[in-house]
């Protein structure tokens, strides 16, 4: 090839083809470009989020190749419109332009691929990366955002899980060196402990609630529990029970809810694993530890709602046939719910008592701790010791003690429950006692009952040591419900006859002496029907009329102290 000009040693020659041959040219370029950065502009946040987390850095690489491309394709038009020499090689216009439009090309080509067909995930090589994403979204706290954010966290959930330190773990290098090397590991510990905000939460339960199923999925796949995210758990259940229009409230019934309301993956993922919520327990919080300052139990619906996810983790405690005598998750759990029966003095003179929130959350308390009793009785049996070694000493030694105390504990709020007869009654008997004692049977019923007949005794018998108003408020409530005749066994019930036995036979020979010592105590124990004759020394059980009638008394002949 015979050469126009030799410059350094390089043969140039004249261009042999049109100008008006362009295949990628600067306009084609400019163009191209404007419609990149448009569409970048527009797109929604998730797909910048997944471009901003690849897994080298893209746009760095996109800035330069850009540049390259751009000047590229600038100097070319140039060139060509000034019909200068060429260099004499196998590389002519046409395919230089062309590998400048490739260039471009593969660059559009790999930003669809990690914005659409195949987004990274939390790794290696870009934990930083998406760790500062995701800090940043959080700490931004945007109602637009973070819902994008949330969904997208659970596709990297398991590599999360998978990469993190459990919290022995960290501790361990802590002391071992302060200086914590930054690694996916260290990172990913930091972002489960990050991913705790609240304001966080309440998006994931909002619009990805499948982010927190994911999550606690990959706990269990993993076997892996000791990890940072006991405050995610409790705030993840604390937005779902405050959303009337969360999952937890469409996973009710089957037949309400479909699919969902019978196979509950949400429930099931985060509830429906004992060891995970127990763990979480031990270290920080668990899924089921609500906090006592925000009160989110005190709607009924919510209380319903909470019930429903405690009896998840209670059945499969059962199911692995745990013997373990404490479980502080299910213990806290358990005193969460009993506590909301503490307003019912507020029904006293309250004949509409039946539409409060006192009574709905006490009607929903009762109906839990029968479902519990209920499961242990299906399941196989628990050990327990019917009695303590010092019966003087309230132990706790599994778990019919622990459902025992709570039971002892809402007869105890239902005794504050006096002012009105009916009203008395209702709370006292149909509602509290008669759940306990008139109804179900089985092995756990009758260990518990066992049990729950002693605690009263007990709590009498404190009476003459030292008298005090629990225990006065007890008897009464006793004798109010049970009456004030011994009878039989068939008349008053098995169940309670002993116990009615000897609390009758306790009151005839001490209960002149309390009031003689202690009158205001004395007077703690008529309640409801009760009243006490001081004419002739005998405390006085009146019925209600019927058919015109008068009420039938019934009475107690008290002995007097010598």
């Amino acid at each position: 090839m015979d050469c126009d000009k030799i410059i350094f040693g390089i043969c140039f020659i004249e261009q042999s083809y049109s100008t008006g041959s362009s295949i990628f040219g600067f306009g084609d370029f400019i163009s191209a470009l404007a419609l990149l950065v448009i569409v970048y502009t527009v797109v929604d946040i998730r797909y910048q989020f997944r471009v901003a987390i690849a897994p080298f850095p893209l746009f760095i690489y996109t800035y330069f190749l850009i540049g390259f491309i751009g000047f590229g394709t600038l100097i070319t038009d140039i060139w060509d419109s000034e019909d200068w020499l060429v260099p004499a090689s196998l590389i002519n216009q046409p395919i230089w332009e062309g590998i400048l439009g490739g260039l471009f090309l593969l660059l559009a080509l790999t930003w669809i691929y990690y914005a659409f067909i195949n987004p990274p995930i939390y790794n290696d090589k870009n934990y930083k990366k998406y760790s500062k994403y995701l800090y940043r979204a959080i700490l931004k706290g945007s109602d637009d955002t973070l819902p994008v954010i949330a969904d997208e966290l659970g596709r990297s959930a398991e590599e999360l899980i998978r990469y993190s330190y459990t919290i022995q773990q960290r501790s361990h290098i802590y002391h071992e060196n302060k200086n914590i090397e930054p690694n996916a590991s260290n990172y990913a510990f930091e972002m489960l402990l990050l991913i705790g905000n609240r304001k966080f939460c309440r998006h994931v339960i909002n619009s990805a609630p499948g982010t927190a199923i994911y999550i606690f999925e990959s706990m269990t796949k993993n076997d892996k529990y000791d990890l940072p995210i006991g405050q995610f758990s409790s705030n993840i259940t604390k937005e779902a029970i405050l959303n009337n229009d969360s999952i937890l409230y469409h996973e009710d019934h089957g037949y309400k809810s479909g699919l969902l309301g019978y196979i509950k993956p949400f429930s099931q993922a985060i509830y429906g694993n004992y060891d995970l919520v127990e763990q979480l327990g031990k270290d920080i919080n668990s899924p089921l530890d609500l906090g006592y300052e925000e009160k989110i139990l005190n709607s009924p619906n919510n209380l319903k709602v909470y019930s429903r996810i405690v009896k998840i983790t209670f059945s499969d405690y059962l199911k692995k046939n745990n013997t373990r005598t404490r479980s502080t998750s299910l213990n806290r759990a358990l005193s969460a719910i009993k506590d909301n029966c503490r307003g019912l003095y507020l029904l006293n003179n309250n004949p509409d008592y039946y539409s409060t929130e006192q009574y709905e959350r006490l009607f929903i308390v009762m109906s839990f701790f029968k479902d519990l009793i209920e499961l242990i009785n299906e399941s196989p049996p628990l050990p327990a010791k019917l009695r303590s070694r010092d019966d003087n000493i309230r132990h706790y030694d599994d778990f019919y003690d622990h459902i025992t105390n709570h039971l002892f504990e809402i007869i105890f709020m239902a005794s504050s429950v006096k002012s009105d007869r009916d009203v008395s009654w209702n709370i006292q008997h149909n509602t509290v006692w008669g759940e306990i004692f008139d109804i179900y049977n089985g092995k756990a019923w009758d260990i518990i009952r066992f049990k729950l007949r002693r605690m009263l005794y007990d709590e009498i018998l404190r009476l003459e040591k030292t008298p005090n108003f629990k225990s006065s408020k007890i008897l009464g409530l006793c004798l109010n419900v049970m009456g004030l005749k011994i009878g039989n066994k068939k008349e008053h019930g098995k169940e309670v006859y002993a116990l009615r036995k000897v609390i009758i036979n306790w009151t005839k020979s001490n209960y002149l002496r309390l009031r003689k010592e202690y009158p205001e105590i004395a007077d703690s124990v008529i309640t409801g029907f009760l009243s006490y004759d001081e004419k002739n020394n005998r405390i006085v059980k009146t019925y209600n009329s019927m058919y015109g009638k008068e009420g039938e008394r019934v009475y107690l002949d008290l002995v007097s102290p010598n």
